[in-house]
């Protein structure tokens, strides 16, 4: 099975929305929570299939391209096949959650 490494350096937040850049890859299968609680994230999944921005390897998916998402969550569900929060989800290379990061940034604006 591939590993799944999600980090800060796999987006760009910023205009857009959460850039996954071309490369990065994606869980294959999914699960039955991918519906739940937001059923569009099936939908949005599938939609990147069939337009070839997930592109099928051996045991996952590559980004074929750089995709923007409107949110983290959106982002991570797609990439893991599954519901999932993307501000608990999302981590940098010290382990912080983006959910931390931001909380900081709000706290602590000049930094």
């Amino acid at each position: 099975m591939a590993s799944f490494f999600l980090a800060l350096e796999y987006l760009d937040e910023g205009y857009e929305g959460f850039v996954v850049v071309e490369g990065s890859q994606a869980r294959r299968q999914t699960v039955r929570s991918m519906t739940v609680p937001v059923p569009g994230n099936l939908e949005l999944r599938n939609g990147l299939i069939e337009a070839a921005v997930l592109v099928p390897e051996s045991e996952h998916f590559r980004f074929g391209q750089d995709y923007s998402f409107t949110s983290p969550s959106a982002a991570v569900a797609v990439i893991l096949g599954r519901s999932a929060n993307g501000r608990r989800e999302w981590t940098d290379t010290q382990g912080r959650q983006l959910r931390s990061i931001q909380e900081a940034a709000v706290a602590n604006p000049s930094e």
